[in-house]
């Protein structure tokens, strides 16, 4: 909530990896216009998304090294 990107840490990820991403929550599903992944570094990427005071914007994931 409140914020622009969210780091995720992940042992799999790395600078070259193909993140996807499913909403999993009606208000994850109305953010995916404006989510998109803004870096790929070892173990860990960015999640940038619109900045507002939701909390239910949850998301599952997949990392193709």
């Amino acid at each position: 909530a409140s914020a622009t990107s969210t780091a995720v840490s992940d042992f799999r990820a790395g600078s070259n990896s193909i993140i996807l991403f499913t909403p999993m929550t009606a208000n994850a599903a109305t953010a995916v216009a404006t989510t998109y992944i803004s870096a790929r570094a070892k173990q860990s990427f960015t999640i940038t998304h619109a900045n507002n005071g939701e909390t239910d914007r949850t998301f599952t994931y997949v990392v193709i090294a």
